[in-house]
Formats: structure tokens, C-alpha cells, sequence
């Protein structure tokens, strides 16, 4: 018996876990998530809010191939120009 209670429940986190997750550096994850804020809040056509979501998701989706180093380099410098 403990024996099946620790294999569901190895099964289980092996469920809820993501493999191979692509990594975002945290500035990065900052200005993604200010960006989909303010797509969101855009006064545009529904159809242009759509089209600049799926933009802005596979910019992020590139993005995380590059290195960490360089995600970060580039996101705090959008950020400092952004938060002025």
C-alpha cells in the first residue's frame, strides 16, 4: 500500500510539472505582462487587439531562445524607457 501511495504520488507531480518550461528572465516577464495589460486595456477594434496579442505572444515565444543575460539586458532597457 505504501508502496502505490508513493507512486501516485510521484505520478501526480510528474503530472503538474511542466518539462523543458523556456525561461524568461524577470524583467522580462514584467514588460511582457505590462504590455498585455496595455493591449488589453486598448480602445482598437477586437480584431486588431487579437492580431497585436498573437504579435506580442510570439515575440515572447522567440524571445525565451535567447540567453537569460540577454533577455534581461534588453527587457530592463524597454522598461527604464517605458516607466519614464
Amino acid at each position: 500500500m505504501k508502496k502505490f501511495i508513493v507512486v501516485i504520488s510521484l505520478l501526480l507531480s510528474a503530472c503538474s510539472s511542466v518539462v523543458n518550461q523556456p525561461k524568461l528572465a524577470n524583467s522580462c516577464q514584467t514588460y511582457f505582462q505590462i504590455l498585455d495589460v496595455n493591449v488589453a486595456t486598448a480602445s482598437l477594434p477586437a480584431e486588431k487587439l487579437q492580431a497585436l496579442q498573437q504579435d506580442f505572444f510570439q515575440y515572447q515565444k522567440e524571445f525565451t531562445g535567447r540567453s537569460l543575460e540577454k533577455q534581461e539586458q534588453f527587457c530592463r532597457s524597454r522598461l527604464t524607457r517605458f516607466l519614464q
